[in-house]
């Protein structure tokens, strides 16, 4: 199974609210696998706190 990254682009707008604030919640709603979640604290790791939903278990069991 191929899995690609999000470019960091995407989360440059997030970053940005992220450095008014010493720390930055996320909230992943249908979160699947977790990919975007995965690439988006490969660019912001610090002082963040995530939290994924999905209404498909295994999905979110994957995600974990």
């Amino acid at each position: 199974m191929y899995r690609f990254e999000y470019p960091e682009f995407l989360f440059k707008s997030l970053r940005s609210i992220h450095a008014l604030s010493n720390q930055i919640q996320v909230l992943d709603l249908g979160c699947g696998t977790g990919l975007v979640t995965e690439s988006f604290l490969k660019f912001n790791p610090d002082h963040c706190s995530v939290h994924l939903l999905d209404p498909d278990a295994e999905m979110l069991k994957q995600a974990q």
